[in-house]
């Protein structure tokens, strides 16, 4: 089950600030949609800061990528699925959900979407901050096809890290490449944040 924001001001989560939402419930369920910005962005809908400090700015942390690629590296594990979070929604996607720190079972960031022809596409990312030098093993992976033959109705499953993937990780799970597993690096990361800054720069 989760919680849809709209419209008011009210806090939630031990710390989460919500503003433009109207009622609060005073039992907060496993998860929270949300309609718009996460990195201390305010959208048109909904303006959501995650945790107990003041998220880092999705323009501040673009800037720190275009200084040093390795910038990722040196954010928190939570800050970096926010970020990622927040990517998506940049991206177009209306319904996207940061789950809990804890107890997410494999699913970091959920991403659902209605397609004319297609139907409900869900997406569920998995989100591993790892310094370089460290790769993401084929187990790890191997705990997200779990979470996709588990949970039927998600449509694709994403490992992002900052980081590299074991060698011959691609060629022991090609059967799920690319149509029902994908495997974003640091390279790639990094990469899709800058186009899709590109993007926003480009229709300003």
């Amino acid at each position: 089950m989760s919680l849809l924001l709209s419209f008011g001001s009210g806090t939630f989560g031990g710390g989460d600030v919500l503003t433009n939402s109207p009622t609060i419930p005073d039992t907060f369920t496993e998860e929270v949609v949300i309609q718009s910005a996460l990195i201390g962005f305010t959208g048109p809908n909904v303006h959501l800061q995650i945790g107990r400090s003041v998220a880092i700015p999705w323009e501040e942390i673009i800037r720190g990528l275009q200084q040093d690629s390795t910038f990722l590296h040196s954010i928190q594990p939570r800050r970096l699925e926010e970020l990622i979070a927040e990517a998506y929604i940049r991206e177009g996607y209306k319904d996207v959900i940061l789950t809990p720190y804890s107890a997410d079972r494999g699913r970091d960031v959920i991403v659902s979407a209605t397609l004319p022809g297609i139907g409900t596409i869900k997406i569920v990312d998995q989100v591993k901050r790892y310094k370089s030098g460290n790769k993401v093993t084929a187990d790890e992976v191997r705990a997200l096809i779990g979470v996709l033959t588990r949970d039927q109705d998600v449509s694709k499953g994403v490992v992002t890290t900052t980081a590299e993937f074991a060698s011959r990780i691609h060629e022991e799970l090609k059967a799920f490449l690319p149509s029902r597993l994908e495997l974003k690096n640091g390279k790639a990361l990094v990469e899709w944040l800058n186009q899709l800054h590109s993007k926003e720069s480009f229709g300003k």
